[in-house]
């Protein structure tokens, strides 16, 4: 008929009109997904079907042919044109592309969220970062070293407290070690990438004065903060167990701030044959519990101690506290009685090396 609409061009418009209806209340937080639809579109299914005769395509009867593309016009997204969109008219796709508003049709926005490390912590190489703990790490001739990334600043700053060594160096960027280890890591323009630092045996400390005791802490901040803390009270040896004990990473060396490179890390199988053996060797084994019926008293300055502590929530276990010698707690006036156990360590070591009187 002269004059009549092309329906193709007719039920774009449709959709268009329908994309001018703000169909939805904004996005969420990361402009990732739809945070509440309030409106949909009709089931197109429900309109008659096209059958016309198209300057361009032919009849559109879905016998053969290009013809068949017009009745795929159907599966368009409201968001724009699919992956048959090749058959529309070229004069139609900028338009279905775009829509009146482009605001709605564009791609949503990349995620906001750091970038994740290139490597995986629990079981890739170990990068030690931060210049106290990478420093403590070129000192310890225990300790193979692999690759040095530095930063010109970091490596300067490195060069002024002692010896780099025969670590290969390579020079690099904030940016680039961000993607490396991630961008939570507190690098300061280094990482060091290591083999392990080796583990010890009890057969390794053949008079150990205090040791502290770790009946499955798992978390490597709280371990690494342990350590720092072990390491300053003159600690001989940390003792953990080689089933529930955390893996070394650049995130517990971080907490140690170097301690790891310089406080022995025992590693066993059986905490209760190691705790035996200390009893063995004259050590008196303290656990430390904030349901303990007993407050810690002074102790003398000759004794040696194994200060044993548990995990956050759990505690001891019951065949742990059934092998200590003293089962004791750190008495808080405030309304909170029990600690991280990283700062229940410190508070501990401090008051059971404290001198009597």
């Amino acid at each position: 008929m002269a004059g009549a609409a092309d329906p193709l061009t007719s039920f774009v418009e449709a959709q268009q009109e329908l994309i001018r209806i703000k169909w939805w209340r904004g996005l969420d937080s990361n402009q990732c997904t739809l945070s509440e639809q309030i409106y949909s579109l009709p089931d197109l299914t429900t309109l008659p079907p096209l059958h016309y005769t198209h300057p361009t395509f032919g009849r559109n009867d879905g016998a053969s042919g290009e013809g068949r593309a017009v009745g795929r016009v159907m599966g368009m997204s409201a968001f724009g044109v699919n992956s048959n969109s090749r058959a529309i008219p070229a004069r139609l796709q900028p338009a279905l592309a775009e829509g009146p508003d482009k605001g709605i049709t564009r791609p949503m926005s990349i995620n906001k969220f750091p970038p994740k490390p290139k490597y995986d912590p629990d079981t890739g190489p170990v990068y030690l970062y931060g210049l106290h703990t990478v420093r403590a790490a070129l000192d310890n001739p225990r300790r193979l070293k692999r690759a040095l990334l530095a930063t010109p600043n970091a490596l300067a700053r490195l060069s002024e407290t002692g010896e780099i060594g025969r670590v290969p160096v390579t020079e690099t960027t904030p940016k680039e070690l961000d993607r490396l280890l991630g961008a939570e890591a507190v690098h300061q323009g280094v990482a060091l990438e290591v083999d392990p630092v080796g583990r010890f045996g009890l057969d390794d400390l053949p008079k150990p004065k205090l040791i502290v005791v770790l009946d499955q802490v798992t978390d490597p901040h709280n371990v690494g903060a342990i350590l720092r803390t072990a390491c300053a009270f003159g600690a001989d040896a940390v003792l953990t167990t080689a089933r529930y004990a955390p893996r070394e990473t650049g995130v517990m060396a971080k907490a140690a701030s170097g301690a790891l490179d310089l406080v022995p890390l025992i590693e066993v199988r059986n905490l209760g044959d190691a705790l035996e053996t200390l009893k063995q060797r004259g050590m008196t084994v303290l656990g430390f519990d904030s349901e303990a019926p007993a407050p810690l008293r002074p102790r003398s300055g000759d004794e040696s101690l194994a200060v044993v502590l548990g995990a956050e929530g759990k505690g001891l276990r019951q065949k742990t506290r059934s092998l200590c010698d003293e089962m004791v707690r750190l008495d808080m006036p405030g309304p909170i009685k029990s600690l991280n156990v990283s700062n229940a360590a410190a508070i501990a070591l401090f008051a059971a090396t404290a001198p009597a009187g």
